[in-house]
């Protein structure tokens, strides 16, 4: 059995063990420097453990889609085809987003994760988007946490409460900065950190539009998209 140490910051050591089988297991050990004790002892290392350390690549802690679309009528639909490549507009691993409403009613979608992360010290979420006409419009909304049980938001997303809620913004044939401003939200515990919404009259029930790159980071926005007031829970 090979053990190996590596320092990960001034008050975590994180420890790589060799097994027979020829596995790798790690474990994070973490030790208070100021008191000289040990707090927890040997646990395993979990994603939870990356929460905190900003930046965070949204897409690396929440890998699930929850989906809100008009699907009792074909043939609408609402696809999100994630790490999509087309090398001739530089979208690498990008995601594509294709929504088609015959009753041209609006549709969102959220990256999501049951658990919820940590994401303090964020000041802002950050991501490229493309439409593939241009002129697509869309909405988005930032640092959303899941209702306790019998809550509902009067919004297309009725079962999460995010903090920010964007204005529509009509998107271009090439890849814009989309900065949302989180200053001053509380950002423990999010279970949505990011969703796009989609107006079905404004698209007239079609679009097309890529995202890459979604992250929350500590840097100030320069040009935060304007927000708007949030719906009313019920």
């Amino acid at each position: 059995m090979l053990v190996s140490l590596s320092i990960v910051s001034s008050v975590v050591i994180l420890v790589s063990i060799m097994v027979n089988s020829g596995g790798m297991s790690s474990f994070f050990y973490s030790f208070n420097s100021s008191s000289g004790s040990k707090e927890d002892g040997l646990f395993p290392l979990v994603q939870e453990a990356y929460a905190k350390h900003l930046p965070v690549q949204v897409d690396e802690l929440y890998r699930n889609v929850s989906k809100v679309y008009d699907n009792k009528i074909e043939p609408s639909y609402l696809k999100i085809q994630q790490n999509f490549i087309d090398d001739t507009m530089s979208c690498e691993f990008c995601t594509r987003v294709e929504y088609v409403s015959v009753t041209q009613k609006s549709a969102a979608f959220a990256l999501s994760d049951a658990t919820g992360f940590d994401l303090s010290g964020a000041k802002r979420v950050k991501f490229f988007i493309m439409g593939q006409q241009g002129g697509e419009t869309v909405s988005f909304k930032a640092a959303g946490k899941t209702l306790p049980g019998g809550k509902t938001m009067q919004d297309i997303m009725k079962e999460e409460k995010y903090q920010v809620y964007t204005n529509e913004l009509k998107l271009e044939k090439k890849w814009q900065v989309i900065e949302i401003d989180l200053t001053g939200k509380d950002l423990k515990g999010i279970t949505h950190p990011v969703a796009f919404e989609i107006p079905g009259a404004a698209n007239h029930g079609n679009a097309v539009f890529y995202i890459k790159d979604v992250q929350y980071d500590i840097n100030a926005p320069k040009n935060p998209v304007p927000d708007k007031q949030a719906p009313t829970e019920s």
